[in-house]
């Protein structure tokens, strides 16, 4: 067998319920509501002339920094013959890569005995851990948590001496921070103690492989400035780009305006606050904390602040005492940044002590609803605390010389070594089994949102109008049935526009003043989508109204908060 082989079977074993979890949520009949509706809108943008700038909507009146997770799912979507299936499989792509990603920049750090923790980590994160559906589920908080696992690898490789991580590490930060704004100041505050880390390593390079590669510092440069143009390109050109907007919220000007009452969370914020949540999080994880809870669930009580305190010294201390790689036996690749031939996976404890810095110096400033929409890389940490910890444990005298002797008698006798590789496939099987039963976002919505928006769009369609304007009007469910019909239209190839003044943060580049084909805008019809009895009687008994599909419920799903509903044309809108 091979000398690659063992590490490649570990990474088909960690990868193994995310697979699984993209296959069968593929195979299933889906039709996103709410933000989900939203990123289909924006990933169909994608290969048009009004490609997505900026990032998914947020509560805070603002989009996330940038639209890299669209332009990344936007080849499975348009391959898959637009299915909205094919965004739960391509959410689940990049987790795959993220996890393939990770494990490599565990074994170029410190070998077997950082492989075989992280892997450890991983698959339990993603069987029992994560919400079920969470693997392939294309919101953004999602997507940004296992590139963040990788991202922070990447940055202990290239503390370690690895400069050729240094476009990897920019990808997938740039990925982080554009999907979620809440993982900017984490990851700001672990790329600068990378460079600080990475510049007093420069002696150790000179010394030991001459001058550091600088093709991939130029390499990371040029990527970094291609994955932010467009959202600078919408700054410069839009009277208050989402950049701005952005500083506006964290220079506290108000530019960011909340759409969402934050009384269900008006909890007082401020560093204890911030410091308090730090750790209990990180020192009693449970699974709601992994599983992004809703904006409408209270925060827990914080713990008291020196409990973050003592999680971020703890793990400073940890990567100032630790004594590092003590094995050749553990190596797969050599490397010349420590004597021992492994590199120095230190740094990651220190990592994980910025992270958390960042994360409390992030939301310190903040309270009510911004509070709690900034702790999201919060939930990150119980996975690296766990992971330190095996770290630490994994590199200790007494479990490597351990695990050497286990690994040279599983070698000498096929039937341990049988018995061992049955026991792996039996814990992976048993790890896939959460990802058969995933449920997909709002899945209770897929029957409404099929019945309601299908025949609506295939009445226009039929009609032979290019182009219609949606009205937000009387639509207290807009966020469900609203913008999906909104998705619906442009998976039919409808040219959606609105015309209520909300689509420079909720819908960018459907405004009247857009454009899509080139052709110039006039007079298109108005489409109403009405939800609740009240609004739908109005809407019906409106002059020239023409029913174009509606929606009665039954019983369950009203008890799932699903209103009755009717799209209709309503007159004319200039588009």
């Amino acid at each position: 067998m091979r000398r690659s082989s063992p590490f490649a079977l570990v990474c088909a074993a960690t990868i193994a319920p995310c697979v699984v979890a993209g296959i069968v949520a593929a195979t299933r009949e889906w039709y996103p509501a709410s933000d989900w509706a939203l990123l289909e809108l924006a990933t169909a943008d994608v290969y048009t002339l009004r490609p997505p700038l900026v990032g998914a909507y947020s509560r805070l009146g603002l989009n996330h920094p940038g639209p890299l997770e669209m332009w990344l799912l936007a080849p499975v979507y348009v391959v898959a013959g637009r299915l909205p299936s094919a965004l739960l499989a391509g959410a689940a792509l990049i987790n795959t890569v993220a996890i393939l990603g990770a494990l490599r920049s565990a074994r170029r750090l410190g070998g077997w005995a950082l492989v075989a923790p992280t892997s450890l980590v991983l698959l339990t994160v993603c069987s029992l851990g994560l919400a079920p559906g969470a693997l392939t589920d294309p919101w953004n908080p999602y997507v940004g948590f296992l590139p963040f696992v990788w991202f922070g690898l990447l940055c202990g490789e290239m503390a370690g001496g690895r400069i050729e991580a240094a476009p990897w590490l920019v990808f997938t930060g740039s990925l982080v921070m554009q999907c979620h704004l809440s993982y900017v100041p984490p990851v700001l505050a672990m790329t600068a103690l990378t460079i600080g880390l990475t510049i007093a390593a420069r002696r150790q390079w000179k010394r030991t492989t001459g001058k550091p590669r600088r093709g991939a510092l130029f390499g990371a440069a040029a990527l970094m400035v291609l994955l932010w143009a467009p959202p600078i390109y919408q700054q410069l050109t839009v009277e208050r780009g989402n950049l701005g907007r952005i500083w506006g919220l964290a220079a506290g000007n108000g530019f960011g305006t909340s759409t969402t009452n934050s009384g269900t969370l008006a909890q007082g914020a401020g560093l204890e606050n911030a410091l308090g949540h730090l750790g209990r999080i990180t020192l009693a994880p449970n699974p709601l904390d992994l599983a992004l809870p809703q904006f409408d669930t209270p925060l827990p009580i914080p713990w008291p602040w020196w409990t973050g305190v003592f999680v971020v010294v703890g793990l400073i201390v940890a990567g100032l005492t630790i004594r590092g790689p003590t094995s050749r036996r553990w190596n797969q690749r050599p490397s010349p940044t420590t004597e021992s031939g492994v590199a120095d996976h230190r740094p990651l404890f220190l990592l994980a002590a910025a992270g958390g810095v960042g994360m409390v110096g992030g939301t310190a400033g903040m309270s009510g609803l911004t509070f709690a929409w900034l702790l999201r890389p919060m939930w990150a940490l119980p996975m690296w605390t766990l992971a330190a910890i095996v770290w630490a444990i994994a590199d200790s005298p007494f479990i490597a010389t351990k695990a050497t002797r286990a690994h040279a008698r599983l070698r000498a006798t096929p039937g341990r070594r049988n018995a061992a590789f049955v026991a792996a496939i039996a814990a992976t099987v048993l790890a896939c089994i959460p990802a058969l039963g995933a449920r997909t976002p709002h899945d209770a919505w897929t029957t409404a949102v099929r019945d309601l928006c299908e025949p609506a769009a295939d009445q226009i369609g039929a009609a032979g109008w290019p182009a219609v304007s949606v009205s937000t009007e009387n639509n207290a469910d807009l966020a469900f049935l609203g913008f999906a019909c909104m998705a619906t239209f442009a998976r039919h190839g409808i040219d959606v526009r609105v015309a209520d003044g909300v689509d420079d943060v909720l819908v960018p580049g459907h405004g009247p003043s857009s454009t899509d084909s080139g052709q110039e805008r006039g007079i298109v019809p108005r489409i109403v989508v009405a939800t609740g009895d009240a609004a739908v009687a109005k809407e019906r008994r409106a002059a020239g109204a023409v029913e174009l599909s509606s929606l009665t419920v039954d019983a369950d799903q009203r008890a799932a908060g699903i209103p009755n509903a009717v799209v209709l044309r309503s007159g004319i809108a200039f588009g």
